[in-house]
């Protein structure tokens, strides 16, 4: 080991945490004068032992949203949208292989889910190494860096079944094998973020039925506005569709309560905390999204008449805004440290 000269020694580094965070930190020490070379580290060998310096103390955190976020707020938000994304096509080309489907336009939908979301995950996964692996390194070298570790290896899998739900739809045109690839992805999300350290025989699980059923609400609200809707199959899947919502809604409160209850040591925490800030939002936004799943189940017996099927889509249309919100903002909470 070589040897350092006498004097005062910051030691700075950077790992990715098994969430998927970057965590940085620093450790100043001082090297005394040594008898005979100018002295060593601590430890090394027979030299002169290092005499730590006392660290200064740590700055005050900003709690703060965007300085919850990170170093690189933009990063989490992209991870966010594109998570949202690909929960729309999973949903949306489920549905597509399992509904009764009157006009091309759910397909072609799809389809375009299908590129938005693979470049969303794949600028995510630039980004996001780009800032694991640190300044001055290509994107080619961050991306083998970061896809060494377990949450690297997830983006990088996550990729990949998007690139394999694209090419379903684009060039295969079976879209029940896009659900089953976009799927996969929905589920192996459950994976990442801080369910990979808190309590993950019980989070990983409670966070992939959550993205799973949150997936088959947007995407049967998809297929609402999009879905050819003159004739009997369009009022049939319509109320398959909200069979299927009534459930999603029931399942999303329960592994969200199971999740919320793991990450929030305490109810003070809830307006206390960022996090516990953004839970709240998501609660109010759930209501909100409840309040429409009532009104369209009193409408959906009524769906006899154009305009009545008119006025639906009109409401869906704002339904799909605020579930894209909550969706959102539930992408944000995996970039944001929950309270201690």
């Amino acid at each position: 080991m070589p040897l350092l000269q006498a004097g005062g020694y910051t030691v700075r580094w950077h790992v990715v945490s098994a969430d998927g965070h970057r965590v940085d930190g620093s450790l100043d020490f001082t090297v005394a004068p040594g008898t005979g070379a100018e002295g060593t580290i601590a430890g090394s060998g027979t030299q002169s032992p290092s005499r730590l310096a006392p660290a200064p103390p740590a700055p005050e955190a900003d709690s703060g949203f965007v300085a919850a976020l990170g170093r690189r707020p933009a990063v989490p938000v992209l991870r966010s949208v594109a998570i949202t994304a690909l929960l729309a096509l999973a949903g949306l080309t489920l549905l597509i292989a399992t509904l009764p489907i009157s006009g091309p336009r759910p397909l072609r939908l799809a389809q375009i889910l299908a590129v938005i979301t693979t470049v969303l995950l794949v600028a995510y996964t630039v980004a996001w190494s780009s800032n694991s692996a640190g300044d001055g390194r290509g994107v080619i070298e961050s991306v083998s860096l970061t896809a060494a570790t377990t949450p690297g290896a997830l983006e990088v899998a996550r990729i990949a079944l998007a690139f394999l739900a694209l090419w379903s739809l684009a060039l295969a045109r079976r879209p029940g094998l896009a659900a089953l690839f976009s799927g996969a992805a929905v589920l192996i999300t459950g994976a990442s973020g801080h369910p990979a350290v808190t309590a993950p025989m019980i989070t990983i699980p409670a966070k992939s039925i959550h993205l799973a059923a949150a997936a088959v609400w947007l995407g049967g609200l998809l297929w609402i506005v999009t879905a050819e809707r003159h004739g009997a199959r369009y009022v049939e899947g319509t109320r398959r569709i909200s069979s299927l919502a009534f459930i999603s809604v029931i399942v999303v409160v329960l592994t969200g309560i199971v999740q919320s209850a793991l990450f929030l040591p305490r109810v003070s925490a809830l307006n206390g905390s960022t996090y516990g800030q953004i839970v709240l939002f998501k609660i109010a936004g759930l209501l909100v999204l409840v309040l429409f799943g009532a009104f369209h189940r009193r409408a959906i017996p009524r769906l006899d008449t154009t305009m009545a099927r008119r006025r639906l889509r009109g409401s869906v249309r704002f339904e799909i805004l605020v579930m894209l919100a909550v969706g959102i903002l539930g992408g944000l909470l995996a970039a944001i440290a929950p309270p201690r």
